[in-house]
């Protein structure tokens, strides 16, 4: 393959309604041995939710994403891969002109890692193996004055983890592919819900 040392990438600027400023950039650069490619991107706005008034009261958020490809040339028959990717989402929870004063917020974390391995065995023969690890968090805050949360003031903590891999061996022969492997994976959830 072509040798791409001479990093390439691009940067944007965004502005649109509701005060809603996005910045996104990607990055990439690689040989034939290394390959990187990283995109980073993030936003804010007055607007996050579609709001119960026509006008959004209390309705301002932001998120942002981190994703990271790299790709590790071991060998002639051996490549390593790696994927991480982080988000974060952080809003204001929109309310209605009875409840002016409620400022329930809402926060929302990810976190995606997937490592792959794969080894040519032979003209015919490919054995891949991949794991991955994914946690998810949600936290529901309610108003600081639990008074001003009509009809009850309610908070919820929650997190969603799933964990795993597979391996599997493709045998391809003309026309024919044969295909034999397996997976493992377990989840774990934990709620808290307050009222």
């Amino acid at each position: 393959g072509l040798d791409q040392k001479k990093p390439l990438g691009s940067v944007s600027f965004d502005y649109g309604s509701f005060k809603s400023p996005t910045v996104e950039t990607n990055f990439g650069m690689g040989s034939h041995l290394v390959g990187n490619f990283v995109s980073i991107s993030g936003m804010r706005t007055d607007r996050f939710l579609d709001p119960p008034e026509f006008t959004a009261i209390h309705d301002a958020g932001n998120k942002q994403s981190f994703f990271d490809r790299l790709d590790f040339r071991a060998s002639d028959v051996d490549t390593l891969h790696l994927n991480v990717n982080i988000g974060r989402s952080s809003f204001d929870v929109p309310t209605t002109l009875d409840a002016p004063t409620q400022a329930q917020h809402q926060n929302i974390d990810s976190l995606n890692v997937a490592p792959g391995y794969t080894r040519v065995m032979g003209s015919k023969t490919l054995l891949t193996a991949n794991g991955f690890f994914r946690r998810d968090k949600l936290a529901y805050l309610p108003s600081p004055d639990p008074f001003a949360d009509l009809p009850a003031t309610v908070s919820q903590n929650r997190s969603l983890t799933n964990i795993g891999g597979k391996v599997d061996l493709t045998y391809t022969s003309g026309v024919n592919n044969i295909k034999m492997g397996g997976s493992v994976g377990a989840t774990k959830l934990n709620e808290n819900f307050s009222i």
